[in-house]
């Protein structure tokens, strides 16, 4: 009887580990590299996930899950949306559908700033990356050029108030 205890032990324990699982997913609202320790201190309010490394230069993480049932990719996007971030699925769009686009601006000052301007440009269809830094005043997005163009981005910019640099300004 004690041996069969221990056996049906050590079957769950086994299974919560084979649950236990490592992904990468890309990171929405890494706008800027200060930004990655903000994640690092979001991510410590989310409960059975622990951020093993980020890499600011792809926007993306690698998490490790504890349980994948628990945690979904949809729930953890919920969980780090209340923080100003989210995860989305890796990347599939082919290298060379893909283009830089920088806009220049002017006016972003702080990190609220340099936010709103991100969303501007991050939430429109085919904008698969954003970087804004209010020091060097550019928005930089990776685009899939056959969703989206510059003109989309300032636009999207335009619609954050945000101003882009060598526009007359409205008075």
């Amino acid at each position: 009887m004690m041996r069969s205890a221990v056996v049906i032990l050590m079957l769950v324990v086994v299974s919560d580990v084979a649950r236990a699982e490592e992904v990468a997913y890309r990171v929405t609202g890494l706008f800027s590299p200060a930004r990655v320790d903000d994640l690092k201190e979001a991510m410590k309010k989310v409960e059975g996930v622990t951020l093993k490394s980020v890499d600011f230069a792809t926007a993306s993480a690698v998490f490790d899950i504890a349980d994948r049932r628990k945690m979904t990719l949809e729930k953890l996007d919920q969980e780090l949306r209340k923080q100003t971030f989210g995860v989305k699925a890796p990347l599939m769009t082919p290298p060379d559908k893909l283009k830089e686009i920088e806009v220049d601006v002017v006016g972003l000052d702080c990190k609220g700033c340099a936010y709103g301007a991100y969303l501007g440009v991050y939430q429109i269809d085919g904008v698969e990356r954003a970087t804004v830094s209010f020091k060097d005043g550019k928005v930089r997005a990776l685009i899939d050029t056959s969703k989206t163009n510059r003109d989309a981005l300032v636009e999207g910019l335009k619609k954050k108030r945000v101003t882009i640099a060598g526009e007359p300004q409205k008075q």
